[in-house]
């Protein structure tokens, strides 16, 4: 190879003509790099506008809107309030061993998104909703009204707009697409189901962007950009929606890349875990999320809500909090009736702490005396709420709305307007509550088939007022053995009223619900949940005297009861003899975790012995309840992680990974690093790789049926074949009859993405199974079959 020649002389040369050039240029530079500027945006322009300048001018139209997506938006912007939402997911089916940092209590109760306390009271395993949505899973947000679902969807929304989670935009999710179930319910369904997402999304927008927005839209669809919420299906009357439902189907057939939440009521999502959409329930606030919000909200007043009054007569933020707490204890609160707890005690204007008072008071608050309008209200919130009955010859003819043009003209204001859909109350609480106002005695069409769970709301409101027994005794007869979902109703809407004329007989049916012979812990524990949310009188006792129940399955649940009732005085006790009579595993996870909640010295003393004890298995147990307990259950792990016994700092390890604070993870480090013992070190490794792991909890799309290694394994074991279609739903079948615990328990997971009649009757024979997991699970199936709409015999 022959190198090129060099000479220095010319070299040097043209390097000095080099700087001359450039020297005598500067003055040019700035010009030529204007021109560039302008070159490079006319070519931009030519090819439309950028992606950038479309999201602002989007984020300008729907901003607004989303930012109001709240009960305190008169107030202010949802993000100054809002925390991250928390959902919990359907437990993992893992054993305890599998993964260190999933407690092994975590199975003491099935999965029961229409009670979410419970969850929050004994902190089961959960997810911030953007880690919901790290496995690539669309999901079904289910939680009752006041469960934060809008708000979770609103805020998600708004996430994805400003891109400013790294768990969204590590997914590539870069479009939210919020719709109200409401606006899809009253257009017609189109073949291709980005038209009416264009519709309803771009209104308001210039052409030149829109016409831009549904080119890059459609883009996001077919590489899966895009992210559809669906709020307010629960809002939805059952005779409107199917068409929601049908253009959900519809979107996931055209373009199977676009990720959905949807956001129901327990009662109202229909068939789309046939979309392999996967159930998480919202999470009520336990006391530290309760702290969290009522912190951000007195800073809130005390730099805006109370700037006009001079500070030496300005409330005490500190003396308010502490006041709200205390009264609040460890007691889990649905999000909306904290945020009107608050609202109220800041405004200075309570009239009581029932939701009746809370809702009264949040609208006169809202509304100024001469804007009121009880009969407008009335009216509206009635045919938003039952418009199933214009087929009902009674009402033809005799429509208010006919006969009275004045109406049609008058709307709801701003304050109670629902943002998006104008004709709509911001709440359906609120609209609930007008109605039972204005609900004649003698009119009782309210309570007509089909029932829903706004009629649950709206039975419990007219109890209040003495009224709706019918309802009431015809929910109480309900017989769908052993679901008894109608039955449940009139258990929750006891809890609004429960000096109501019917309140007795629904309480002494729930008392006697709890202790029904074969009947799964999560049905016994709905019916504690319904009778502690009414608070009788002697509730404590009812709970004492069921521990001696011969069936365990109601042994647990009063157990769970007692820790939910923050009476230290009345549970202690009871639960401390419970762990004195040598109970059986299940039993004990459930009094350690009780006890763990009263955080009382005398109850962390008695749960902390256990970590004494020479079985591996309750040692875990103590240690993890001993995570519930901020007060004196964390100092006790602190001590334990110290303690000269090497088994005994190995099973603070178990707490530790149930605690998120830095302090928790900071001792796990030293733990892993010098502890003198290899089985603790080696332990405290594997659960700080766990923690640092995308968690097990996160849901993930279901492989084909005839592709799941499991499935695939079973059918092996059994001889039989598996094939895509019928082949794999027989297999599934004979599974379910003749499989180990484990192999059913997968199963029936599987069954909850296939709705269909047959399975009722396989799924049925195992809810008396003799491991209490897979008889859990049966009942979970069966619920989500039903909540499916699927056909059941009366008996089961």
């Amino acid at each position: 190879m022959r190198w090129p020649s060099f000479h220095g002389i010319w070299f040097t040369l043209g390097l000095l003509l080099g700087f001359v050039l450039g020297w005598l240029a500067r003055p040019w530079q700035a010009w030529l790099q204007e021109r560039l500027r302008a070159w490079r945006q006319r070519r931009q322009q030519a090819s439309g506008p950028s992606v950038e300048e479309l999201r602002r001018a989007w984020a300008r139209v729907v901003l607004p809107r989303w930012q109001s997506l709240h009960i305190a938006a008169t107030l202010a912007p949802l993000d100054a309030f809002a925390l991250p939402p928390q959902v919990t997911p359907l437990p993992p089916l893992l054993a305890p061993e599998d993964d260190p940092t999933i407690p092994q209590a975590y199975a003491l109760w099935p999965f029961l998104p229409d009670a979410p306390t419970l969850d929050a009271a004994y902190r089961a395993p959960g997810l911030a909703l953007t880690e919901a949505l790290q496995g690539g899973a669309s999901l079904l947000l289910i939680g009752p009204y006041g469960s934060g679902k809008t708000v979770a969807l609103a805020w998600l929304a708004l996430r994805l707009l400003y891109q400013d989670q790294p768990e969204l935009t590590e997914q590539n999710l870069q479009w939210p697409w919020w719709l109200h179930a409401d606006q899809i319910g009253q257009h017609a369904l189109p073949d291709d189901p980005l038209t009416l997402v264009f519709d309803l999304l771009l209104e308001g927008i210039d052409r030149r962007h829109a016409d831009a927005l549904r080119s890059l839209w459609r883009e996001a669809a077919q590489q899966g950009t895009a992210l559809l919420l669906v709020d307010g299906l629960d809002e939805v009357p059952p005779g409107r929606r199917p068409k929601v439902l049908a253009f959900l189907e519809r979107m996931a057939q055209v373009y199977p890349r676009v990720r959905m939440v949807v956001a129901a009521a327990p009662d109202a999502w229909g068939p789309l875990t046939r979309l392999n959409l996967q159930p998480v329930a919202m999470r009520a606030w336990d006391a530290e999320q309760a702290q969290a919000f009522t912190q951000r909200w007195l800073a809130w007043w005390e730099q805006e809500g109370w700037s006009d009054i001079p500070p030496e007569r300005q409330p005490q933020p500190e003396v308010l909090a502490a006041w709200l707490l205390r009264d609040q204890g460890s007691r889990p609160v649905l999000p909306m009736e904290w945020v009107l707890r608050n609202w109220q005690l800041t405004a200075g204007d309570g009239v009581g702490q029932d939701w009746r008072a809370l809702l009264e008071g949040w609208m006169r608050r809202l509304v100024p005396p001469e804007a009121w309008e009880p009969e407008v209200w009335y009216r509206i919130a009635r045919r938003q709420a039952f418009p199933w009955t214009d087929t009902n010859p009674e009402l033809q003819g005799g429509d208010p709305w006919q006969e009275e043009p004045s109406l049609r003209a008058q709307a709801l204001p701003d304050a109670l307007a629902h943002p998006v859909v104008r004709t709509r109350f911001l709440h359906p609480l609120a609209q609930v509550w007008w109605l039972a106002q204005g609900l004649p005695p003698q009119d009782t069409r309210w309570a007509q088939d089909p029932w829903w769970h706004l009629q649950t709301w709206l039975l419990g409101f007219v109890g209040q007022q003495g009224r709706g027994e019918p309802a009431a005794q015809r929910l109480l007869q309900d017989v769908l053995q052993p679901l008894y979902p109608r039955f449940w109703e009139a258990g929750w809407a006891v809890a609004l009223a429960p000096k109501a004329p019917w309140a007795r007989e629904v309480l002494q049916a729930l008392a006697q619900r709890m202790q029904q012979m074969g009947l799964p812990v999560g049905q016994r524990v709905r019916a504690a949940l319904a009778l502690l949310q009414a608070r009788p009188p002697r509730l404590a006792a009812l709970f004492r005297t069921l521990l001696q129940h011969p069936e365990r399955s109601v042994r647990v649940a009063a157990i769970l009861a007692l820790g939910l009732l923050n009476d230290p005085d009345a549970a202690a006790s009871a639960l401390q003899r419970v762990l004195l009579q040598h109970p059986s595993p299940w039993e004990r996870r459930a009094a350690l975790l009780a006890l763990a909640r009263q955080d009382t010295r005398a109850a962390i003393e008695a749960v902390a012995e256990w970590l004494l004890q020479e079985n591996d298995a309750a040692r875990r147990e103590a240690a993890e309840a001993l995570a519930l307990a901020p007060k004196w259950g964390h100092q006790a792990l602190q001590e334990a992680a110290g303690y000269e016994d090497a088994m005994v700092r190995r099973a603070a390890i178990y707490g530790l990974a149930r605690i998120r604070a830095e302090w928790a993870r900071a001792l796990l480090q030293r733990l892993a690093q010098d502890d003198p013992e290899w089985l603790v070190r080696n332990l405290a490794g594997s659960v700080l790789e766990a923690l640092d792991r995308p968690s097990a909890l996160t849901p993930r799309p279901p492989r084909p049926l005839h592709r799941e290694p499991w499935l695939l394994e079973a059918a092996a074991r059994l001889g039989l074949s598996v094939a895509a279609g019928p082949p794999a739903w027989q297999a599934l079948a004979h599974i379910l009859q003749e499989g180990t615990p484990d192999e059913q328990r997968q199963a029936l997971r599987r069954v909850i993405f296939l709705p269909h009649e047959r399975w009722v009757p396989l799924v049925a024979s195992l809810l008396r199974h003799e491991d209490p997991r897979v008889a859990e699970d049966a009942l979970t199936t069966l619920w989500f079959l039903y909540w499916a709409g699927t056909r059941f015999p009366l008996t089961l």
